[in-house]
């Protein structure tokens, strides 16, 4: 997995902790992404665009990874270019429950842009400018 701040590559942090003291880092625990803005400002409202790539899931952007109660917010999915029959698209909720894509934007997805498997209850996605 990697993340991206405006086309630069961000660090991997150790742990969350390092990612709160170092700006131009990042850290994944399973179940929550932690960013700090290489200049320290707010991630949420500095204007500045954020991605992340995995090379373990071709077949789709960004999953749950079968976690509840996660929150995706202002997410800008783009580019599953995996074009086998099995790739389910974007954002994937799978075995998953009450889960929040909020300020979501999809775009350059081979098949679906946000899919909910089997046993994926109860998850809300809200769309920002449209698919």
């Amino acid at each position: 997995m990697a993340v991206w701040e405006n086309d630069a590559l961000l660090k991997l942090a150790v742990n969350p902790l390092g990612v709160d003291q170092t700006a131009g880092s990042w850290y994944y625990d399973g179940t929550y992404l932690y960013i700090h803005a290489t200049d320290g400002s707010n991630i949420a409202s500095n204007g500045k665009a954020y991605s992340y790539v995995t090379a373990s899931s071709p077949t789709y952007t960004t999953w749950d990874n079968a976690k509840s109660w996660l929150i995706f917010d202002s997410l800008d999915q783009a580019e599953t270019y995996n074009t086998s029959s099995s790739t389910v698209g974007g954002l994937y909720h799978h075995l998953a429950s009450n889960n929040i894509a909020r300020n979501f934007t999809a775009h350059d997805q081979f098949r679906h842009l946000v899919s909910f498997y089997i046993g994926a209850t109860n998850n809300t996605v809200t769309i920002r400018d449209g698919f």
